[in-house]
Parts: structure tokens; C-alpha cells; sequence
């Protein structure tokens, strides 16, 4: 129901150069329910403004525009240790809802659970999509089996991409989370196993870029050329190939393991000294029976 005269007679609404667009619920008779809603507007027009009757508003549909979604994984923080040797080998991928998907590099033999990336992932899209939402799944690298999928989280940023289309701008998205790092720009996702258990998190920042700004400050994906906005160091915390053995063996194998292996060593030697001088003890003990 659309009372015209509350309109008519309001001097705030005559006022407008341009009525405003309002959105009214559907209902329908039977039912208390909303049955949607309508995006319209209404122009009463008295006798003495026939004049505007034959004005033209072009009230098509905005086309799409293109934007690109530039996402940089910072790091990551109490992953799960998957592997036998009480490491996990991580790397974050990010899936659009249209099935587009980008990841990062392998951070290798975390004994932590923590990894550091900083690394770059653009994705060229055109706005509206039918989903604004981008997931990041942690995943565990294997080089002969199948790669172990760890957890994941949801972002929908579908404010933003409407504010970015309607206003032909770019914008950053702004701690989803609402854990604080003390830089707006990036922020905490919470991660979840399939059975509900913590997956850990990943440090993150989003934005939303117009074509025109992305032309006129292209970025690499990763860590490539250009690298910028923001500048991405490389990581820290890696794993660093050496020819020191202890040190291999160190960054190889996590420290729960190590103490397992060197509890099983002493034990293993322990048994070799006592099967090698039972033996010995055997006989010096049949000879002074004897």
C-alpha cells in the first residue's frame, strides 16, 4: 500500500531535484510474511510541470564493471602438526565463489604450527558477481601423497563490492574479524576443521581495486614484479638447506619426535651393551657356581 498524499504534501520530498529510489515490501493477503521487496519510485506531478513529463531518465541497469581483488596472505598461526615427524608443510589457496583459485608458496617443515608467507594473490573479476565471498582453505603439502586439507574460512564482502561498483572507487576491506593487529589494513580469520575443531588462523588484507587505479598501479602476483602496495618482504622462518647434518636433522624433524627418536636410541643402546655383555655375565656366573 503506497499512500500517495504523505508524499504529495511533504515539502521535504516536493523538494528533491531527484525523487528518491525507495525499496517497499511485498506482502501478499494471506500471509504476514514478507514476500520481497521492490526498488521504485514515485513522481506525482501537478498540472503546471506537465513540462517534466517529457523528460527521459535512463534507468537501465549499470553494466558490470572490472575490478581486481587483491588479497595478501601475511602468515598463518596454530596449524595443526599433520606429518609423522610432528611437522606440517602449509600453504593457504583462496577460492572465489565462481570456482576461481590461487595459492600460495609452501612454507616447509613447520615445527610450530606458524608459517610466514607474504605473498600476493589478484584475482581481475567484474562487479556485481553472483556471490561476493572468497574462502581460504590451510592445506598440508605432500610430495607423494595426496595433499591433506586442513580447514578453512568464509569472507563475504559484499558491502564493499556494492560501495566500490556504486561509487567507482576502491576500497580496502577493514578487519572482518574483529581481532586487532594494530594495522587496520590487515587482519585474523579463524580457520575450521571439517569435525568443528580449530584449524588454526591466517593474517590477512583485502582490497578492491578499479581498473583504472590497477593500470595505474599494477602489482606482481607473490612476491613478484612490480611488488608493491604494499611492499612484500620475503618470509622468515623457512627452511634453509644446509650440509650441517645436526642442523638438517633439526629443521626435518619437529622436537615431540626428536625426543621420541632419542628416547628409542638410549633404549636401543642400552639393550645392545646389555645382549653384548649377558654373554660375559653368563659365564662368570657359571664359573664361580662352578
Amino acid at each position: 500500500v503506497y499512500k500517495r498524499q504523505n508524499r504529495f504534501f511533504s515539502q521535504k520530498w516536493r523538494k528533491y531535484p531527484n525523487i528518491p529510489i525507495e525499496t517497499r515490501s511485498l506482502y501478499h493477503p494471506s500471509s504476514t510474511l514478507k514476500q520481497g521487496n521492490i526498488r521504485m519510485w514515485v513522481d506525482i506531478i501537478p498540472d503546471d510541470q506537465q513540462k517534466r513529463v517529457n523528460q527521459i531518465l535512463d534507468i537501465a541497469p549499470k553494466p558490470k564493471q572490472d575490478f581486481e581483488l587483491r588479497c595478501v596472505v601475511w602468515e598463518c598461526e596454530e596449524v595443526p602438526l599433520l606429518d609423522v615427524e610432528d611437522t606440517v608443510d602449509i600453504y593457504i589457496s583462496g577460492t572465489l565463489a565462481d570456482g576461481t583459485k590461487k595459492k600460495t608458496d609452501v612454507h616447509y617443515r613447520s615445527q610450530t604450527g606458524n608459517g610466514s608467507f607474504n605473498w600476493r594473490l589478484v584475482y581481475p573479476i567484474k562487479i556485481p558477481l553472483a556471490a561476493n565471498r572468497i574462502t581460504f582453505q590451510i592445506w598440508d603439502k605432500d610430495l607423494v601423497a595426496k595433499n591433506d586439507y586442513i580447514g578453512e574460512a568464509t569472507l563475504d564482502f559484499t558491502k564493499e563490492a556494492l560501495f566500490a561498483f556504486d561509487n567507482d572507487a576502491s576500497i580496502k576491506i577493514i578487519d572482518q574479524s574483529n581481532l586487532q593487529t594494530g594495522e587496520k589494513e590487515k587482519f585474523w580469520i579463524n580457520c575450521i576443521r571439517p569435525n568443528g575443531d580449530n584449524a588454526g588462523r591466517v593474517l590477512i588484507s583485502l582490497e578492491l581495486v578499479t581498473k583504472k587505479d590497477a593500470e595505474e598501479s599494477k602489482v606482481g602476483e607473490g612476491r613478484g614484479d612490480p611488488n608493491q602496495s604494499p611492499f612484500l618482504s620475503p618470509p622468515i622462518g623457512r627452511f634453509e638447506f644446509t650440509m650441517n647434518p645436526i642442523k638438517l636433522y633439526e629443521q626435518m624433524i619437529g622436537p615431540a619426535m626428536r625426543r621420541k627418536i632419542c628416547i628409542f636410541l638410549i633404549c636401543f643402546i642400552c639393550l645392545a651393551l646389555f645382549i653384548y655383555a649377558l654373554p660375559s655375565f653368563v659365564g662368570a656366573l657359571f664359573a664361580r657356581i662352578v
